[in-house]
Formats: C-alpha cells, sequence, structure tokens
C-alpha cells in the first residue's frame, strides 16, 4: 500500500551530478549513446520540470522505498526512487541486481564524498521493458545504505534532470572508473 505524503523536495537536497574531483568541472559520463558531450552537460533553461506525486511503499523484497514522479515542460516523464537498505552492503546488492537486468550498462564507477571517501558505486544504464519493448534509461548510485534510481524515457531529459536536481555527488576521476 502506498500512502501519500506531500512535502518539499527534501530529496532535492541529495545529490547527484558527476564532478571530476580533479578540476571540480562537471562531469557527466561521456558513454552515453548518442548523446555528445555538449548535449549532455547543457542544461536548457526552457525545459522545467513539475512534480507530479510523491509517495512511499515496499518493494517486494520488503525494502522500504520513497518516489517522485515529475513531468517536463514538454511532456516526457522522469520517475526517481530511494530504496532504503538496512546496510550498504544490501545497498550495493540491489545495485549489483539491478544492473544485471540492463540491456546495455553505458558507464560505471565509484562514488567519493569531499574527503575523498567511497560512499557507493553510480552507473548509467539502459532497460528494455519486456512486455513493451520500450527502452529507458537510468542513473543509479548507492550512498551509503541507499539505492537511487532515476529513469526516463529520454536519456536526454534523465540528464538534465539529473544535472538540475542532483548536483553534488562526487566520482572519481574519470579514468579510474572501471568498465
Amino acid at each position: 500500500m502506498i500512502s501519500k505524503r506531500w512535502c518539499s523536495s527534501l530529496y532535492l537536497v541529495m545529490a547527484l551530478f558527476f564532478v571530476d574531483n580533479m578540476s571540480d568541472q562537471a562531469h557527466i559520463p561521456q558513454v552515453i549513446a548518442g548523446v555528445q558531450p555538449a548535449q549532455a552537460n547543457s542544461n536548457p533553461p526552457d525545459i522545467t520540470f513539475k512534480e507530479m506525486d510523491v509517495g512511499d511503499a515496499k518493494s517486494k523484497e520488503g525494502v522500504r522505498l520513497s518516489f517522485h514522479d515529475w513531468k517536463s515542460s514538454d511532456g516526457v516523464g522522469v520517475t526517481s526512487f530511494i530504496f532504503s537498505y538496512d546496510s550498504p552492503d544490501q545497498a550495493s546488492e540491489g545495485l549489483a541486481k539491478r544492473l544485471g537486468e540492463a540491456s546495455k550498462i553505458m558507464e560505471r564507477g565509484p562514488g567519493i564524498d569531499k574527503s575523498s571517501e567511497k560512499t557507493g558505486d553510480w552507473a548509467v544504464a539502459t532497460f528494455l521493458d519486456p512486455r513493451t519493448k520500450q527502452e529507458t534509461s537510468e542513473v543509479l548510485w548507492t550512498d551509503r545504505r541507499n539505492l537511487h534510481e532515476i529513469k526516463s524515457d529520454s536519456m536526454r531529459h534523465l540528464l538534465i534532470f539529473v544535472a538540475r536536481y542532483y548536483p553534488t555527488l562526487k566520482t572519481a576521476p574519470p579514468d579510474t572508473h572501471a568498465n
């Protein structure tokens, strides 16, 4: 059962925008099919996002989760999830399980905090719905005991959303990312 709770976007204070800690310049993953670096780093002012729905639930496995549904000003949906596990190891297992379902992992690497301590892992992946045959794009990351998933049918909208609302997760420099 999903309980609704309308609140300010507390989770938007949480972070994910890939920052190259060597130069403190923004780094959105470059290995994204059909998206050039200039497109990935663009943040068009004409596209805005409106929160449509928010709630809490439990997954089939009993993991507590929260979700936010968004719609862009040009009608594209974006959904964000936070799965709260009991431990960082369980969150890592949840990420590994989800990535095992991916049709393609575009890029992945370790997440680090301001003191260069590893806080988890992140990935950009695509998934194919077996029923509808529609592909979705996702940015996923663990932050200690939480697994975050941001998904959209549009890679462009996904990257714009992530750049706008999740700006602080630091990753290792691009040349150290795991493939």
